[in-house]
């Protein structure tokens, strides 16, 4: 009699995992489907975009940008440049914000004209120019020069 319960015990216990399995199969089974469709309309729409892009290259000669209408980014004057050197020449502490108030133009019109334009970059607190010239170079040896002669004929 003992074996026949376990028998049957064992019975029950492979009928429920049965049925686990098979509700697993069947979420495995909606799982592949869902994922197939969703796999299909990512291929449709990779072609889709395959397809607007060689549409777009065919209509198009050149890939550059098209000329756009307004006004153009680099806005600056010669004046305003001149106005923006006379001030730096001035005061070479002068802030972009005090440019801006003096000249009434924008601070990224002063900025594009001062690292740009003028080549000035700002450097313990003053605008200096980026790059020496060779006349700027000359005069700094130069004046080495000088001040390590008087130097030495000081001591």
């Amino acid at each position: 009699m003992a074996v026949h319960k376990m028998l049957e015990e064992r019975n029950d216990e492979k009928a429920i995992c049965d049925e686990e399995i098979e509700k697993l199969n069947t979420k495995l089974c909606r799982f592949e489907n869902e994922f197939e469709q969703t796999a299909t309309e990512f291929q449709h729409s990779l072609k889709e975009k395959d397809n607007l892009i060689q549409e777009n290259t065919r209509s198009r000669a050149s890939t550059a940008d098209d000329p756009r209408s307004g006004r153009p980014i680099t806005a600056t004057s010669k004046d305003e440049i001149v106005n923006v050197k006379r001030l730096i020449d001035e005061d070479p502490k002068i802030t972009t914000k005090a440019h801006m108030l003096d000249l009434g133009i924008s601070i990224g019109s002063i900025e594009d004209i001062l690292h740009n334009k003028l080549n000035m970059t700002k450097l313990s607190c003053r605008w200096v120019p980026r790059l020496l010239t060779s006349i700027h170079r000359e005069n700094r040896r130069e004046l080495s020069n000088l001040f390590i002669n008087k130097f030495d004929t000081d001591t």
